[in-house]
């Protein structure tokens, strides 16, 4: 039930700084067009990349002017702090929960969940140390390592290692790890600024490439398997939802197939057996509980030929737009889309009141 009858306002804060801006945009304009108005009345807050927040009405026109192409990013209104946007403050303050759909830095690695928390915020998804864990792909992959769930061989490579020896720092790589490689910045999301290299000659470039969107970067060996994923889900008890797959056009799941290609195909629920699909259910619940997540979260499997899995990663801020996996496989699931806003709003209210320090 929603709290006292009354449809709860959710504050949508969307945009942000980082390089996954348009896809953030886009999430937005997804959950707009597919909320319930009868359960959820959704109060509008862009950010636009130069991290200037805008009210509702600011947020709602700068929407509108993107709808319809889908795809865009948030124009700067004010390009001040917030601190200073008096009328930002208050209409957040005016709103039960906020929904933060930014995806990359300052929107899923702790940041604004701080600020939340700060300001006493209930909101919609996991803490400030689960969606840093999750977003460091060093710090996840330890607590892989360290609860013995496999994963591809890989090593972190730092900037400042690479930029004082290129030639010894990835001879080292090229040594422990089988080719061919993936490279990629250690935190971000969407595929940005990874590269899959078949030989050491390709190696320098690609790091050179990853190092522009981080200070360190993974390099893992690349799996010939198929890309599984799998959603959480928690209210009274935790869900898992069923087994999706992604068949890419091209040799790996990049930022341009997974948002511009027509040609990569989502196909849900997976083709696989019951044993694997429970198998890889069981364990994205068992690493949700372990990172600490709470309200959703999608995680990202290899399955080889031999039906061996190796778990990729866990994201605690998976996408909303039209082509993002999490909400397909919600709704074969059995949990509709609006079901799913309002499900997550509801839960976002209830768990952060839970885990507030009392006074």
């Amino acid at each position: 039930m929603l709290r006292r009858g009354l449809m709860l306002r959710v504050a949508l804060i969307f945009g942000g700084e980082s390089d996954e801006h348009e896809v953030s945009v886009a999430s937005a304009l997804s959950i707009l067009d597919n909320h319930n108005p009868d359960e959820v009345e959704l109060r509008l807050f862009a950010v636009s990349k130069d991290g200037s927040w805008l009210t509702h009405k600011e947020s709602v026109s700068q929407l509108n002017s993107i709808r319809i192409s889908g795809w865009g990013d948030v124009t700067g209104i004010k390009g001040d702090r917030i601190l200073n946007y008096k009328s930002v403050l208050q209409e957040l303050g005016d709103c039960d929960v906020a929904f933060p759909v930014i995806h990359g830095r300052g929107g899923e690695d702790g940041r604004l969940q701080g600020f939340l928390d700060s300001i006493h915020m209930p909101y919609v998804g996991s803490g400030v140390t689960a969606s840093a864990s999750a977003m460091d792909k060093e710090l996840m992959r330890a607590l892989f390592a360290a609860n013995n769930i496999r994963q591809p061989s890989y090593r972190v490579v730092r900037k400042h290692d690479f930029i004082n020896d290129p030639q010894i720092t990835l001879s080292a790589v090229s040594e422990e790890l089988q080719f061919p490689l993936f490279t990629k910045p250690a935190n971000g999301g969407s595929s940005i600024g990874v590269s899959k290299v078949g030989s050491k000659t390709e190696l320098s470039e690609a790091a050179i490439l990853a190092f522009k969107y981080d200070e360190k970067i993974l390099i893992e060996e690349a799996i010939a398997a198929r890309e599984i994923e799998c959603g959480v889900l928690e209210g009274i008890t935790l869900q898992s939802t069923c087994t999706g797959e992604i068949i890419s056009s091209s040799d790996f799941y990049d930022y341009e197939h997974k948002y511009k290609d027509s040609g990569t195909r989502l196909i849900v629920p997976a083709d696989v057996s019951e044993d694997i699909s429970i198998e890889i259910q069981t364990l994205a619940m068992k690493i949700f509980r372990l990172l600490g997540a709470r309200s959703y979260a999608r995680v990202d499997f290899l399955l080889t030929e031999t039906n061996d899995i190796y778990c990729l990663e866990i994201n605690t801020s998976p996408g909303f737009t039209t082509s993002s996996m999490f909400p397909i496989l919600c709704e074969n699931s059995g949990v509709a889309f609006k079901q799913l806003i309002t499900r997550l709003a509801i839960s976002g209210e209830q768990t952060s009141q839970d885990v507030r320090p009392h006074d």
